[in-house]
């Protein structure tokens, strides 16, 4: 098989001089704010060309953490400088709803009313891209007091799968809030060569084109989450130690994210007080209500067992100021969409058994981060860690003296497609808390993106190459497909939707 990453030195030497933005015509959003200098964005794409022809881990890994310190420095009204880009729901607004999509966070406006066109969950799309992985997930049912303040919206819902996504958050189907972010380059991009209509992508389809057009090379995507957090009091969150399960043992199909007690071992109290944690100190927390051991077919099935509460009786107490984290006061709820609300009150209640109230805070717990600084973009991702330190996720983080933010809290797997041995597979590189939650495989990221493809690409084909296969773009799976540059936002959220078959 050809490999498609261990071309990329001669590829990027080769396209580097075209690879230069074209003039936009789609305005940069109102308030989004450029990627800061001094982070190392965007690299040269000969350098890392290089790097992944000469193997070096090591360089690219320093690359990713300079780019995660750099995209969470301060922005708008206490948010990080990424929360200032608009998100799917804003990038793939069809012509006609588009005037209507609410102004990003921190621009003071209110929220615009919700269009049902442009509120397909991320729980919908993952469902639909996942036909070869039957996971047994957990039943995020709508709490009884969410129902109750939301009558009219949650009118025929009953799982958390079908609650729209917000404009603001988007719905995992579970009880982290999510915030897919594009920035302004991404953005542009994608809003002028009208990705966002699936009318381009069928005539590109009809065509016989192999894949869309790429995107500016200074385009950065994000898949972020954020873990709800109560203002007063301890709350909990569970803690993934991956040495020793990088490789699941269990079946790939059995369901293993942070809901499951018996791999998820441990968690930590977070302690939002300010005041000084002794050393060592430990205490009792509970999270998880109203979550059934899976989602029930149909409002009349009876309901599945619960999974909770659970409780962890000697959970680390750890302050928030070790996590980048948000408080959300009043002014900021008023410029929530009401689907943004609904994600923002079931999130508390499933993980605190109460509504969300003003003053409470969102912490980031994980964040897919991918650039388009080389054709095949660089993939990176990171998540919270109360030891980030002697950890093979830590190695290679840089000093930065100027970069605000516990950035160092946090570990990172990468993949810029260096195999894990020279001719070989891909490296095992996944996020506990994004990946264990929705595709429990033995996983790489290149391997997934690389799958993008409309109408109807899959995250994993059976029969096809396996979860590690350095996949070539002349692979069977794209037969009578039209490949999305790595974005699976594009197939996923063009719209009108074609019947998934």
């Amino acid at each position: 098989m050809q490999s498609l990453n261990l071309c990329l030195f001669s590829a990027i030497t080769a396209l580097a001089a075209s690879l230069t933005p074209a003039a936009s015509q789609t305005p940069a959003p109102p308030g989004a704010i450029p990627f800061p200098p001094g982070y190392d964005f965007p690299a040269d794409p000969r350098d890392l060309a290089r790097m992944v022809a000469d193997r070096d881990v090591s360089g690219v890994r320093r690359h990713a953490w300079f780019l995660w310190a750099g995209l969470n420095q301060n922005g708008h009204n206490g948010w990080p400088i990424w929360r200032s880009w608009p998100i799917a729901t804003q990038v793939f607004a069809t012509d006609q709803v588009f005037d209507v999509v609410a102004p990003i966070p921190g621009s003071g406006a209110t929220a615009a009313p919700m269009s049902p066109q442009i509120g397909r969950s991320m729980k919908v799309i993952s469902q639909e891209h996942n036909p070869a992985i039957n996971l047994t997930i957990p039943g995020y049912m709508i709490p009884k007091v969410v129902r109750e303040k939301y009558p009219k919206l949650l009118q025929g819902i009953h799982v958390s799968a079908n609650i729209p996504d917000g404009q603001n958050f988007q719905n995992n189907g579970d009880l982290m809030l999510v915030s897919e972010a594009y920035s302004a380059d991404a953005y542009q991009s994608i809003r002028d060569l009208k990705l966002y209509a699936s009318s381009t992508l069928d005539s590109l389809l009809n065509d016989r084109a192999p894949d869309i057009p790429a995107v500016e090379p200074r385009s950065i995507v994000l898949k972020h989450m954020y873990w709800p957090v109560k203002r007063a009091g301890l709350s909990a969150l569970p803690v993934y130690d991956m040495q020793g399960y990088e490789k699941p043992a269990q079946d790939p199909n059995t369901y293993i994210g942070f809901e499951n007690r018996v791999r998820w071992k441990r968690a930590v109290a977070i302690d939002t007080t300010g005041r000084p944690i002794p050393p060592g100190k430990t205490a009792s927390v509970t999270y998880l209500h109203d979550v059934r051991k899976y989602e029930p077919r149909s409002s009349t099935q009876k309901m599945p067992p619960l999974l909770g509460p659970v409780t962890y009786p000697h959970a680390k107490v750890v302050p928030i100021s070790d996590f980048y984290f948000k408080q959300i006061f009043e002014a900021d709820y008023q410029q929530l969409s009401d689907w943004d609300r609904v994600l923002l009150d079931a999130s508390f209640y499933w993980a605190h058994g109460r509504l969300f109230e003003f003053g409470d805070y969102v912490v980031a717990v994980a964040s897919h981060v991918i650039t388009k600084e080389m054709p095949s973009w660089t993939l990176q991702t990171a998540w919270w860690h109360p030891e980030p330190s002697n950890n093979p996720y830590a190695a290679d983080r840089p000093e930065l003296l100027g970069a605000k933010g516990p950035w160092q809290h946090y570990l990172m797997a990468v993949d810029y497609g260096i195999p894990a041995t020279p001719g070989g597979p891909l490296p095992i590189a996944y996020n506990p808390y994004i990946e264990l939650a929705s595709h429990p495989v033995v996983t790489n990221c290149r391997n997934c993106h690389v799958r993008a493809a409309w109408p109807h690409g899959q995250y994993i084909q059976n029969p096809g190459p396996d979860a590690l296969a350095d996949i070539s773009v002349s692979n069977p799976i794209f037969k009578n497909l039209l490949r999305t540059d790595f974005l699976w936002t594009v197939t996923g959220r063009a719209m009108p939707r074609p019947p998934f078959q």
